[in-house]
Formats: C-alpha cells, sequence, structure tokens
C-alpha cells in the first residue's frame, strides 16, 4: 500500500460524479423515475460511506482475522516490515516516511526487542524501493530511524527494489532464499495485511502476521473526509485481491512457489497495536 494517500481519496469523488452522471444521463433520456431512484440509492451509499455505517462493515471485514495470540519467538526470527511511502518536506528540506509509516516502524521497534528478550538471532528486514523518485529508498529511511530507536544496524536486512506489495513479496522471498532464517513475522498496516500475505503465499512463504495498527471509522451523523479515505484505501486492498486472482486466471502472474511448512505459525499471531479514530 505504497503511494500517495491523497490519490487514493479520489476515489470517492469519482464514485459521487460517476452517480451524478448517470443520473444526468437518465434525466436526459427522459427516465425521470429510474434517474430518481438511483440518484436516491447513490446519495445514500455516498452518505453511510461518509458517516462510517458502511465504512465500518468494510474495513472491519478487510482487517477481520484470528484471534491474536503471543508469538512464540525462535532463534534466527526475522520481522518483515513493508513500505509505506516517503514524503519529502517542502519546508524544512530532506525526506519522511509518509504519516501511515510510523506504526510500522514503531510496531518492528516492539517486536524486535521482545524477540532479543526471547531468544538470539533476531532480525528485521525492510522492504521497500524509492517508487517515488526521492533519491533514497523506504527501506534505507526506515532503517536509520529503528537504528535511533535502537535496533543495532547489524539487525538490519534492507530490500531496496521493490516498487509496491506485490514486489514485496518476490524480493523479500528471493533474499531470505539466500539467507537462513527462521520463522518469519510480517508487520504491516491492518488494511494491509490480508492482500499482503496473499502476495507472501504466491511466492513461498507464510509469515505471522502482526499488524501494526486497526482502522475504524469515525461515526457522525454528516460524512466526514476521514471515513471516505479509509474506505477508499480498504476498496483498494479488494482491487488489489482481485486483480490477483484475475491476473492468475490470465495467466499473467509468475508461477507459485510452493510455500515451507510454517513453523508453529498457529502460535505466531501478536495483539495489534489500535490506534484511537481520528475526531
Amino acid at each position: 500500500m505504497q503511494g500517495s494517500v491523497a490519490q487514493v481519496s479520489a476515489m470517492s469523488l469519482l464514485f459521487l460524479a460517476l452517480g451524478v452522471l448517470l443520473t444526468a444521463l437518465l434525466y436526459r433520456l427522459r427516465s425521470r423515475w429510474p434517474a430518481r431512484v438511483l440518484g436516491l440509492c447513490w446519495l445514500v451509499t455516498f452518505w453511510l460511506l461518509g458517516n462510517g455505517v458502511l465504512t465500518g462493515w468494510i474495513v472491519d471485514f478487510t482487517q477481520r482475522s484470528p484471534a491474536p495470540r503471543p508469538i512464540a519467538w525462535q532463534p534466527g526470527s526475522v520481522i518483515i516490515v513493508l513500505g509505506m511511502g516517503m514524503q519529502k518536506l517542502p519546508h524544512e528540506g530532506g525526506i519522511e516516511p509518509q504519516s501511515l509509516a510510523y506504526s510500522r516502524i514503531l510496531r518492528a521497534v516492539q517486536l524486535y526487542d521482545r524477540c532479543a528478550q526471547a531468544t538470539t538471532g533476531c532480525r528485521i528486514l525492510l522492504s521497500g524501493g524509492d517508487p517515488a523518485g526521492l533519491g533514497k529508498t523506504e527501506a534505507e529511511l526506515y532503517g536509520s530511524l529503528l537504528e535511533e530507536a535502537g535496533v543495532p544496524a547489524s539487525a538490519v536486512l534492507h530490500e531496496t527494489a521493490s516498487r509496491n506489495t506485490w514486489e514485496n513479496a518476490r524480493y523479500t522471498a528471493r533474499l531470505l532464499a539466500t539467507k537462513p532464517h527462521g520463522p518469519l513475522v510480517l508487520v504491516t498496516s491492518g488494511l494491509h495485511m490480508r492482500r499482503s500475505l496473499l502476495y507472501f503465499a504466491h511466492f513461498g512463504l507464510q509469515p505471522a502476521p502482526a499488524r501494526s495498527d486497526y482502522t475504524a471509522p469515525f461515526s457522525s451523523w454528516l460524512p466526514n473526509s476521514y471515513n471516505l479515505l479509509i474506505g477508499d484505501l480498504a476498496t483498494v486492498e479488494w482491487l488489489g485481491i482481485a486483480r490477483y486472482h484475475w491476473y492468475n486466471w490470465l495467466g499473467k502472474n509468475e508461477p507459485p512457489v510452493n510455500s515451507e511448512p510454517a513453523p508453529d505459525a498457529s502460535s505466531m499471531r501478536e495483539r495489534p497495536v489500535t490506534l484511537p479514530t481520528a475526531r
């Protein structure tokens, strides 16, 4: 789920515009009764998305997973962290992670500390290139923040070629194939986890999910932009899942890799950090 959040949030506006255009077209064709019904249904749907009722169901279903369990850390465990984009600061100069990336970085530090206390050989694998062409990769930038938080540089692996979630999975699998490792744990946002696990399984990896956040709408009578945004983000995830299966059917995806048995995967889920809803 890398890239500009602003581009994703435009989906709701396009949805509304499409409804207006279809309604106007029906009126022009003198189909006034169907136009009124369509316009009303479209308006109600947009309203329910904006006030959190319909959005809440969508984002909850997208993030739904089995009840989290404590991770049984083993020697050589690798915590995989997926990039969430970067941004160039217009006034101060320099590059920072996008705001939604910080929960992933924090989660990685928390999990590394717990792993280091329980066993040896723990590592963090940062996956993310420079899709925006800012001159620095996500893996490098996030790695510097991990070091500031106390994670040894020797415990951090960098995958710097990926530009999207599919390439996160592909290049992470190639990197891990060259290095002995223990169980895998995947850190990404709650909305992004379902699609990420699907892609990683395609390349033969079965990491235990450890989502960095849980997204919930802000209930209100009037529609608000936050609810529309998270609804758009969830929709993007389902479109990505649908595209994956469509490409598989067309034979456009790389052949799937046989998965290795996940070491004690059922006991390796970790309770996520739950962030408060926006107000």
